[in-house]
């Protein structure tokens, strides 16, 4: 079957330090699963103390196995630029370093990199900067769904990534507990019939991805649970909707900017309903 891609162009942008590298192998090897085209883009802003010249010619030196294009440009605020070049380029997805830790409790998005997310309605996927070489391909893409269209449109992106390398979506589903204690044993049988129907609609989904697939229920805290799924050793990366509809709030912005900033995987966040409204105006 042949699939045509919906990311093709896929952007980096980089301050050209160390602590970049990761996000940049993760872009590469996006690219190489993706068949997609490597953007890496550096603002040279008026107090950049970087030549970004000689550091781009040897990026692109070493990935001259996947369509690439190095460009440096300047810009007063990176983020703008960013926004700019990504619109004025048809870019489908943008990959960038968050590096600013929080005292050892998660980590916090640079501002460049939470302006980004903020302005853009791509999915933006972020990695923390210590975080080790990428693995040579992403095989194992975790997706909390809350059954909304937003969580459905994650769902079709994570198995966009692993369709061309025999991957699997990895499908999750939390369903809420109280914080201050177990479920009354009155509430049982309806927590079990909950359960029962979240598995079967899971497996509805799963049955329409075309890819290998797995499924799980789980229950208590939304954002402990993904982040404890995601820190599995066989989870490589998180697909997750930045937002849900009205009534479906498993997976809504909060749980989402949580789950990025305390998940050991990378998470790509998806503005799914806002993808969806812009295929509906095309």
């Amino acid at each position: 079957m042949n699939v045509r891609h919906s990311i093709q162009r896929i952007l980096h942008p980089t301050d050209l330090e160390d602590s970049g590298h990761a996000a940049l192998s993760l872009a590469a090897t996006l690219a190489r699963q993706l068949w997609a085209k490597l953007h890496v883009l550096h603002v040279k802003t008026p107090v950049s103390a970087v030549e970004p010249a000689s550091e781009l010619t040897r990026i692109a030196a070493a990935h001259q196995d996947i369509p690439f294009v190095a460009v440096a440009q300047s810009g007063r605020v990176p983020s703008a630029s960013i926004l700019e070049y990504a619109d004025e380029n048809g870019v489908d997805l943008i990959v960038m370093s968050a590096t600013r830790l929080h005292r050892g409790f998660g980590h916090l998005l640079g501002s460049v990199a939470r302006e980004v997310i903020e302005g853009s309605e791509l999915p933006v996927l972020t990695v923390r900067g210590g975080e080790l070489e990428a693995p040579s391909r992403l095989a194992r893409v975790l997706v909390p769904v809350d059954f909304s269209p937003a969580s459905c449109e994650a769902l079709d992106l994570a198995a966009e990534i692993v369709r061309h390398v025999d991957g699997e979506v990895i499908l999750l589903h939390v369903l809420p507990e109280p914080s201050h204690g177990s479920l009354p044993a009155r509430w049982t049988p309806w927590h079990l019939r909950q359960q029962a129907h979240a598995e079967a609609e899971l497996r509805d989904l799963a049955a329409a991805l075309e890819v290998r697939t797995s499924t799980q229920v789980r229950a208590g805290s939304p954002v402990d649970e993904i982040v404890r799924r995601a820190a599995e050793p066989d989870v490589d990366l998180v697909v997750i909707a930045s937002h849900a509809s009205s009534g479906h709030r498993m997976v809504a912005g909060s749980v989402a900017e949580e789950v990025q900033r305390f998940a050991a995987a990378p998470v790509l966040l998806v503005k799914a309903a806002s993808r969806q409204e812009q295929r509906a105006a095309s």
